[in-house]
C-alpha cells in the first residue's frame, strides 16, 4: 500500500495567529490532520497513512449455514468492551429462504448475528437460541420481533444511567411487506442491559426515521444506510449520521445529521456532506462511521463511485464512462474524514482511499466498506471493514452466494491496523522542515512525542512561552528512532511549576515524521 501526501505546495507556510480571543488550545493530545493547531510551518507535507490489512484477512467470514454469503461488519458495529475483557461484534448476515407458511420471522432476509473474540482477529459465534432459523434456533441471530435488521450500529453508552438501556443500538428495520405492510421500514433503535438480549422502546409500526417506502406527512427519510455516533457532550445530544437520496434534490447519496436528546425522537435530516466538484461525477458518500480522537471526530466515510447508474446498482448503465473515469465503475473504498464539531466535515489525503480495494481476484477488490476503530494492543488502531469480490453493481451481485474462479462471492469482514495516532504525519524529507504550534496549555504531566525517523534522520523539539522566547530551565529535546511516546526533557519540577501556562512547542524534522504532541 502508498500513504497519500496533500498540499504538497506548503513548502513555505506561515499561519497568522490573529484571533484577538484566542488564549491557548485546552487538549491534552496535539494532531496534525490540518494546521489548526499551527502558527507557523515550513518545509513539511500533511501525509494520510493508510491501514496495514491483517494477512488473516477477512477475519470474519462464513462458516454457519444460518449466514448465507454475508458475514461482515456494516455500521458501527465492533468494539471492546472493557468491562468484559473482550472484543464484541454485530455482523450481517443474508438469509434468502422463503416461509410459504406466512412465518415473516423466519424469511426476512438480512438478520444482525453476534460475534466475539479475544484477541480482535479470530471470531467465535455463541448460540443465542433467540431466532428460529431451519428448524433450529442453535444459532447466533438477535431476535426483535418480526423485523428484519440491517445496518446495525452499537454502542456502550456511558451517559446512559439505566442499567436496562445501556448498550444501544441503531439499525434499518426491514419488516414484512418491505415498508408497505402494517409496520414501518426505516430507522430503527433498541436497547440492552448485556448487547445480547434486545428490546424496542417505541412502536414498531412508526419508525423514528422511516423510509421513503414508510413516509408520512411531516416526516422526513432515510436510506438504508445508517451511523449511531452516540452521545455527544459537545453538543448534550444523541448524534446519528444517515444516508438520504431526498434532502439535495438530485437524488444522489449524501450524509445526513439527525440528533436527540432521549434516543427515541430524532430530528429531521441535515446535510453535513455531500460530494462536490472536486469529486468524479457520479461520486456518492454511502455511509460515513464516527468516532472521538483526541479533540477531533474522525470519520470512515464509504465512497461509491458510480458514473454510468448515477443512483442505484441495479439499474442499467445509462452511459459509457469516458477513459479517465474508468475507475468510476460502482466499486467503493473507504475515505478518512475528520470534524471539530461533527457537522463541518473535512476529507484528508486529498480525498485518496484511506481504506483501498485490493488488486483484482482479491476478496476486497470490489467494494470496501468502513466499520469501526477500535484500541487495540499498545494503543494500536484496529480498523475493522468489510469487503467483498463483487462491485456494487447487478452484473455482479447476481452472481452472489456462488463460486467464482475459486472465490465465494460474498461480503466478509477485514481487519487493518495502523499505529497509535497515526492517521496524519507532518512529514519532511533531506531538507529540513520546520513547525511552531499555536499557544497551548500545559496540563503538567509530561510532555511527549509521537514521531519516527528515518535512518539518519532526527527531530529536535523545543518549548517556547507565548511570545516566542525559550523557557529558562528547558532545553531542546534531539530524536532519533521511532518513538510513541518519547518524553521531552522538561524537568517534573519544572512541568508543575508551569502547569496552566501558555507555551508554544517548536520543531524541526530531517527524514522525519511527526503524529502527535502530548502537553
Amino acid at each position: 500500500m502508498t500513504d497519500e501526501a496533500w498540499l504538497p505546495d506548503w513548502r513555505s507556510f506561515d499561519i497568522r495567529a490573529d484571533l484577538a480571543h484566542y488564549e491557548g488550545v485546552r487538549t491534552r493530545k496535539l494532531l496534525f490532520f490540518d494546521a489548526f493547531h499551527l502558527r507557523h510551518l515550513r518545509g513539511l507535507t500533511f501525509r494520510m497513512h493508510q491501514p496495514v490489512k491483517d494477512p488473516a484477512n477477512p477475519v470474519l467470514r462464513p462458516e454457519q449455514p444460518w449466514e448465507g454469503w454475508r458475514s461482515f461488519w456494516y455500521g458501527r458495529a465492533v468494539l471492546f468492551d472493557r468491562r468484559l475483557g473482550r472484543y464484541r461484534a454485530w455482523y450481517e448476515t443474508r438469509q434468502d429462504s422463503t416461509a410459504p407458511d406466512g412465518n415473516w420471522e423466519r424469511a426476512a432476509l438480512k438478520r444482525i448475528a453476534y460475534a466475539e473474540s479475544d484477541d480482535g482477529v479470530g471470531w467465535r459465534r455463541p448460540s443465542l437460541r433467540q431466532h428460529e432459523r431451519d428448524g433450529s434456533n442453535d444459532n447466533s441471530i438477535i431476535s426483535v420481533g418480526a423485523l428484519g435488521m440491517h445496518f446495525a450500529n452499537v454502542i456502550v453508552d456511558e451517559h446512559e444511567a439505566d442499567p436496562r438501556k445501556r448498550y444501544k443500538m441503531m439499525f434499518y428495520a426491514q419488516p414484512p411487506g418491505r415498508g408497505r405492510g402494517e409496520l414501518d421500514e426505516g430507522m430503527q433503535v433498541a436497547l440492552s442491559a448485556d448487547g445480547l438480549r434486545w428490546w424496542l422502546p417505541v412502536d414498531p409500526h412508526h419508525a423514528p426515521v422511516p423510509s421513503g417506502r414508510s413516509w408520512r406527512a411531516g416526516s422526513t427519510t432515510c436510506a438504508d444506510a445508517i451511523s449511531l455516533y452516540g452521545w455527544s457532550e459537545q453538543h448534550q445530544r444523541y448524534v446519528a449520521f444517515l444516508k438520504s437520496n431526498d434532502v439535495i434534490p438530485t437524488r444522489f447519496r449524501t450524509i445526513c445529521w439527525s440528533e436527540s436528546e432521549d434516543f427515541i425522537n430524532w430530528s429531521r435530516l441535515v446535510n453535513v456532506l455531500a460530494p462536490d466538484d472536486a469529486d468524479a461525477p457520479g461520486t456518492e458518500f454511502y455511509y460515513m462511521t464516527v468516532f472521538p480522537c483526541a479533540d477531533l471526530y474522525v470519520g470512515l466515510l464509504s465512497v461509491y463511485h458510480n458514473y454510468d447508474r448515477r443512483h442505484a446498482a441495479w439499474q442499467p448503465p445509462t452511459v459509457e464512462p469516458p477513459p479517465e473515469l474508468a475507475a468510476m465503475n460502482q466499486h467503493m473504498d473507504v475515505r478518512l474524514t475528520f470534524s471539530r464539531d461533527l457537522q463541518v466535515w473535512h476529507q484528508a489525503g486529498g480525498r485518496a482511499p484511506f481504506v483501498p480495494n485490493g488488486p483484482p481476484g482479491a476478496w476486497d477488490a470490489g467494494v470496501c466498506y468502513g466499520s469501526s476503530i477500535v484500541p487495540g494492543p499498545d494503543g494500536e488502531l484496529l480498523i475493522y471493514y468489510a469487503g467483498t469480490p463483487m462491485r456494487h453493481a447487478e452484473e455482479d451481485l447476481i452472481h452472489a452466494g456462488t463460486v467464482r474462479g475459486g472465490r465465494l462471492q460474498g461480503i466478509f469482514g477485514g481487519l487493518g491496523r495502523l499505529r497509535p495516532d497515526g492517521f496524519v504525519g507532518l512529514a519532511a524529507g533531506a531538507e529540513p522542515g520546520t513547525l511552531e504550534t499555536r499557544p497551548v496549555v500545559l496540563s503538567g504531566a509530561p510532555l511527549t512525542a509521537n514521531l519516527r525517523c528515518a535512518a539518519g534522520g532526527e527531530a529536535t523539539v523545543r518549548m517556547l512561552d507565548a511570545e516566542g522566547n525559550a523557557v529558562s530551565g528547558v532545553e531542546p529535546t534531539r530524536l532519533t528512532g521511532d518513538h510513541l511516546h518519547a518524553s521531552l526533557a522538561v524537568p517534573a519540577q519544572l512541568r508543575e511549576r508551569l502547569r496552566g501556562s501558555r507555551v508554544r512547542l517548536a520543531a524541526t524534522l530531517r527524514n522525519a515524521e511527526l503524529f502527535a504532541l502530548t502537553v
